[in-house]
C-alpha cells in the first residue's frame, strides 16, 4: 500500500511534527511506501524535514493558493491521477497515526473485507423541526472522510467532476464511491473537537480531522494541556415572596363623604402650571400706541338743531 503524503505549503508546520513521528518509527517496511506530493518551491524543504526516511518526492503539486473547498478537492484530483499502481491511503495534514503498525492493520481489514475502499463514515446534517416546533439535526446523506484507503485508478471508476469551487470533494463522490467501501473503526473522526485526545481515539490507529497538535503531541512525548471545560454556572430565578395584603375598611360619616367627594373633584378641575387660567394670565408688555380715530358721521342730512 503506498502512503501519500499531502504537502501544500500551508501545512508545512504541522508536516514537521509529522516527520518526527515518522522517523521515530521508521523503517515502515517494504510492503508500504511513502510518496510526498509537494510544490517545487517547497522540494528542498521537504528533502530536509524527511531527511532519513525512505520516502518518494513528487513535486508537481500546483502552486497556487486557493480558497476551500478548491484547495482540498484540487490536491486530492492531482494525487488521485498518480497513483496508478497500488492501494493508496491519503494522509492529510489533519490526520496522524497513532501506532507504529498502523498501514499494516489498515491494508491487512481492507483485504480481508473483500471492498476497494476502507475509510470512515460521516453524516451531512440534516435539519428538520419536531412536533414542537424546535429545530433539531440528525443524520442526512453519509459520505466517506478524505483521509481513507482508496484503489489504484480512482478518477476512472467515477464520473464526478472533483474541481468544484462550493462543495467538498467528500460529497461531491459519495454517491460513487460509498456504497464500494468498508466503515472501518481502524480510523477516528475527532469532528474537529479540540479536546480530543490520545484516550479518544479507543482501538483506532489513525485519527482525522485534528484541529489542533494535541494528539501528534503526545505521540511525540512533548507536554499536552489538559481539555478544555467550560463550567455552566446557572443562576436559579429569583421569586418575590408573595404577601398578601389585609383588606381595610373605612367607616366615615355621610358628611366626611361628601366632603372626600367634593375634594377628589376639585382636584380633577386644577389646571397644572404650564396652562394658566386665563384671568391669572399676566398683561402684555409690547407697547402699543395710541391711536384717535375720527368720528364718522352717518350720510345724509345732519340733524336739525333745537
Amino acid at each position: 500500500m503506498n502512503i501519500a503524503i499531502a504537502a501544500p505549503s500551508a501545512t508545512f508546520p504541522k508536516l514537521a511534527k509529522l516527520a518526527q513521528l515518522l522517523k521515530k518509527w521508521s523503517p515502515l517496511g517494504s510492503k508500504h511506501s511513502y510518496k510526498i506530493y509537494c510544490t517545487k518551491l517547497r522540494k528542498e524543504d521537504i528533502q530536509r524535514m524527511f531527511d532519513g526516511l525512505d520516502i518518494q518526492l513528487d513535486d508537481s503539486l500546483p502552486g497556487v493558493n486557493r480558497h476551500q473547498p478548491m484547495l482540498d478537492n484540487e490536491v486530492f484530483q492531482h494525487i488521485a491521477s498518480k497513483e496508478t499502481t497500488a492501494p493508496w491511503f491519503l494522509l492529510t495534514h489533519n490526520t496522524v497515526p497513532l501506532s507504529p503498525d498502523w498501514a499494516d492493520k489498515l491494508a491487512s481489514e481492507l483485504l480481508q473485507s473483500g471492498k476497494t475502499l476502507l475509510g470512515c463514515a460521516a453524516y451531512t446534517p440534516r435539519m428538520y423541526k419536531d412536533n414542537n416546533g424546535v429545530t433539531r439535526a440528525a443524520d442526512g446523506d453519509p459520505y466517506l472522510l478524505e483521509s481513507a484507503v482508496y484503489p489504484p485508478n480512482l478518477l476512472k471508476s467515477i464520473r464526478t467532476r472533483l474541481l468544484n469551487a462550493t462543495t467538498h470533494h467528500e460529497s461531491l463522490k459519495a454517491r460513487e464511491t460509498f456504497h464500494m467501501a468498508h466503515l472501518s473503526g481502524l480510523i477516528a473522526n475527532a469532528e474537529y473537537n479540540p479536546n480530543f485526545r490520545l484516550g479518544h481515539a479507543g482501538s483506532a490507529v489513525v485519527a482525522t480531522r485534528l484541529i489542533n497538535e494535541a494528539v501528534i503531541d503526545e505521540m511525540l512525548g512533548y507536554a499536552v494541556p489538559p481539555p478544555a471545560t467550560e463550567r455552566v454556572v446557572v443562576e436559579a430565578p429569583t421569586y418575590q415572596p408573595f404577601v398578601p395584603k389585609e383588606p381595610t375598611i373605612s367607616i366615615m360619616t355621610r358628611k366626611e363623604a361628601l366632603l372626600k367627594a367634593q375634594m377628589e373633584k376639585d382636584a380633577e378641575t386644577i389646571q397644572t402650571p404650564d396652562e394658566p387660567p386665563a384671568e391669572d394670565a399676566s398683561p402684555s408688555t409690547i407697547p402699543v400706541e395710541e391711536v384717535t380715530l375720527p368720528v364718522k358721521r352717518k350720510p345724509g342730512r345732519p340733524p336739525a338743531n333745537r
